[in-house]
């Protein structure tokens, strides 16, 4: 029993790695620069703009970036939204409520389509 409870342990923890891994490379793969995202149109000086990428973290290798992006995950620190400037948690608090509601939304409405279309295909079979 405990070698079964450590294996399922085990695929938990790969597996939460892999999703963390994917998510950092498919947030990387995004085009453009973020930093000239920020700027916008208006040009700033070389300076600035790598004072910024530093303020950002994007002057770290991609190996230092996932670790640090890993480590505020596992530690809740998710970091501050580039466009609202809030704590990107606050956001996700702030947004979770409609989530849930859309979910279970979802969910009873096609309960409520399932049902009957379950009971037709039964009783008219072929």
């Amino acid at each position: 029993m405990l070698k079964f409870f450590l294996k399922k342990l085990t695929d938990v923890i790969l597996t939460l790695v892999g999703i963390t891994f994917l998510c950092f490379i498919l947030i990387r793969l995004i085009p453009g620069d973020p930093v000239l995202l920020l700027i916008g149109e208006k040009s700033v000086s070389p300076e600035v703009y790598m004072e910024m990428k530093k303020n950002l973290g994007l002057d770290k290798s991609m190996p230092e970036q996932f670790i640090h992006f890993a480590k505020g995950a596992l530690s809740g620190d998710l970091g501050t939204s580039i466009v609202s400037k809030n704590s990107v948690w606050e956001e996700f608090k702030e947004r979770f409520p409609a989530t849930i509601e859309l979910g279970l939304v979802g969910l009873l409405g096609s309960t409520i389509l399932a049902i009957p279309l379950g009971i037709i295909a039964d009783l008219k079979r072929n």
